[in-house]
């Protein structure tokens, strides 16, 4: 098995933002992401589009609170996710190399 996204356990009581919860939310649903299970260019595919909308979705959460409380841990964690979705591409890009 090979994880792309690590799942990283935030106390709720350091969770006091509906918006760091969606972002939480964000990296459980690419925890799931495996790239042993990619077994051809559809599973490549899906692993994609769930990345972009992954990111998507990070910055339709930045932009709805913008200013809001818990800013500065927001986009901390809004760049880790963004960062480790870079990541994941190349791997997965590196990966599709052997199906094109």
């Amino acid at each position: 098995m090979v994880p792309l996204f690590a799942l990283r356990e935030i106390p709720i009581a350091v969770q006091p933002s509906p918006a760091l919860q969606r972002l939480e939310g964000i990296r459980d649903v690419l925890s799931t992401l495996d790239l042993s299970e990619m077994q051809g260019p559809q599973e490549i595919e899906r692993a994609l589009w769930t990345l972009d909308t992954a990111n998507k979705c990070i910055r339709m959460v930045l932009a709805d609170l913008q200013g809001g409380p818990c800013t500065e841990q927001l986009v901390r964690q809004s760049e880790e996710l963004v960062a480790a979705i870079g990541v994941a591409r190349e791997k997965i890009a590196a990966f599709a190399t052997s199906f094109y």
